[in-house]
């Protein structure tokens, strides 16, 4: 039986490997895929910090801005991807961060295991529901800062889990150097802060609650007591004050916490909700899953029996309904709330489906079936793996290759037309950071940095917008002194499906009148005698005051 066993645990292994090794590739097939609108401007602000050995204070890219103070949250990780693609080059730095998130893969598997499965019978099950989580978290990866935050929310909630299962507060050690490396890197470090408080104040409200009334769904064998929770709360305390060195002190947080306009939630693609077009089905699915498990999973201390009777941890369960309301409110927090409810997801569905199903693997006999199932899975992720890394296009030069997503050639005429170097250009959202990076001689209306910025007596963003509002297009061009535009020529569709029509009543002629709307600068630009078309490469359009 021993060797059985020995055999299995190698076959086991192999295949978690090979999986893995998709996985890994997938990543990078996704990086080169697309090329992120800010990586132009996290690279020029990188560049400058390690130049200046200063932290950016001053906005200078943007007359609009000029002057003004800003403060760059992401720091740290800028001087990253400079460093690592100046002298290694692009390819290595889409290397580095699949395999930042191919560590919180492997990390939070090898966490659910030891902790959420009683063996490897449901693992199957658990690498599905990992592989579609990631799968439906690609919009959102790539060479992105995001990811830095990714990975540091998976580690907070295994500490936070391993404190609170053996009350060790050794363990609390470690809040204190990531704090301070997540402050510096992305703004996520803010959510992580909102957890900690999250922590104590419901692990107080478990411990008043089993004092006074008891509820039977709750699990208080892991409940804390009072020095236990005041250990926690002073941990965390030294943990944000880690946050108060980085090279900003207090300014970081009257930056961060100035987003007080919205606006910029419902016009940029990344902060769009779920309910908005084109919908992310994969993600929408995974909502739905986690949707039907949380009922059960409150309910589990009623349905389940014996040995797989499970009450639920009050924190974990508060927490998975906050990260799925994010992540419904705004898609860019979709991989964040697959961080945080696989474990508890992937445990209920295990205990579910499997523990209670009379098919058990493990006790299949017929070991020809096993080694047939190992080597279809292997041959599967071999094959498609390797169909996958031939699809890859591999660049070091992405500034070139993206010409189809940014103004590569209509960069190189402005450069060649030095007469027009001293006009106020008005330039594309989008094509903000790249023009930080490529044009960095020219001041530009906007770059996506600060839309939130308040400006004209409302944010930068909207501000912005009114250049595609037939009625102020004019007065706005006029009130900046405008006399370059570099507008986009077209903007892709949004794709309707058929079932979007037939079931959701999407009107696709009033969807696509919408969209022609964002035209409408190049539109009344072309017939105004006041401007002059000098180029056009079916991307970009360049216009001149006359």
């Amino acid at each position: 039986m021993s060797a059985e066993n020995d055999k299995n645990k190698i076959w086991l292994k192999i295949l978690l490997g090979l999986f893995y090794a998709f996985i890994f590739v997938v990543l990078l097939y996704n990086s080169f895929a697309y090329l992120d609108p800010d990586f132009g401007w996290h690279l020029k602000m990188g560049e400058q910090i390690w130049q200046t050995h200063a932290v950016p204070d001053i906005n200078r890219e943007d007359y609009t801005l000029l002057g003004t103070h800003w403060v760059d949250h992401e720091w740290l990780a800028n001087v990253f991807i400079y460093l690592i693609d100046r002298y290694f080059g692009y390819i290595v730095l889409s290397i580095c961060f699949a395999l930042l998130i191919l560590a919180a893969l492997i990390i939070q598997l090898q966490f659910i295991r030891k902790y959420f499965l009683q063996n490897d019978r449901g693992l199957f099950f658990v690498l599905i529901l990992q592989g579609f989580g990631l799968y439906a978290s690609l919009p959102h990866l790539g060479v992105r800062v995001q990811e830095i935050s990714i990975f540091l929310l998976l580690l907070l909630t295994i500490i936070i889990y391993l404190y609170n299962k053996n009350k060790n507060y050794r363990i609390l050690f470690w809040l204190i150097p990531l704090f301070l490396f997540w402050a510096s890197v992305h703004a996520g470090f803010l959510i992580g802060l909102f957890i900690l408080a999250l922590f104590v104040l419901i692990k107080a409200g478990e411990l008043w609650s089993a004092e006074k009334f008891p509820w039977q769904f709750v699990d208080y064998n892991k409940i804390l007591n009072w020095k236990q929770i005041g250990v926690f709360a002073g941990f965390s305390f030294l943990a944000t004050a880690t946050t108060l060195t980085t090279p900003y002190g207090l300014r970081l947080y009257a930056f961060l916490l100035g987003y007080r306009d919205t606006y910029y939630q419902a016009h940029l693609s990344e902060w769009l909700g779920q309910y908005y077009l084109p919908f992310i089905y994969p993600q929408l699915i995974y909502i739905e899953i986690v949707l039907i498990f949380l009922p059960l999973l409150f309910f589990a201390a009623f349905i389940f029996k014996g040995e797989h009777r499970r009450k639920i941890n009050l924190f974990d369960f508060i927490l998975i309904i906050i990260f799925t309301g994010m992540a419904i409110k705004a898609r860019r927090h979709f991989p964040l709330l697959f961080i945080v409810s696989l474990p508890l997801i992937a445990e209920l569905f295990v205990n579910f489906f499997v523990h209670n199903l009379s098919f058990k693997p493990d006790k299949i006999k017929n070991f020809t079936f096993k080694k047939l199932i190992f080597i279809l899975s292997s041959m599967g992720l071999i094959v498609a793996g390797a169909i996958i890394v031939l699809k890859i296009n591999f660049i070091n030069q992405p500034e070139k290759v993206y010409q189809n997503e940014y103004p590569y050639q209509a960069v190189a005429f402005l450069r060649a037309h030095p007469e027009w170097d001293d006009l106020r250009i008005f330039n594309n959202y989008g094509w903000g950071g790249y023009l930080i990076w490529q044009y960095p001689e020219k001041r530009l209306f906007i770059d996506g940095r600060l839309p939130q910025y308040q400006f004209n007596g409302h944010s930068l963003l909207e501000e912005y917008n009114d250049f595609y509002d037939i009625t102020k297009i004019s007065a706005r061009l006029k009130q900046h002194k405008i006399g370059l535009v570099l507008a986009r020529v077209k903007i892709e569709p949004v794709k309707i499906h058929w079932w979007e029509k037939a079931f959701l009543g999407i009107n696709e002629e009033n969807l696509l009148k919408a969209q022609q709307e964002n035209l409408a600068l190049a539109d009344y630009l072309a017939i105004s005698p006041e401007w002059q078309e000098v180029y056009n490469d079916n991307l970009a359009e360049i216009f001149i005051k006359k």
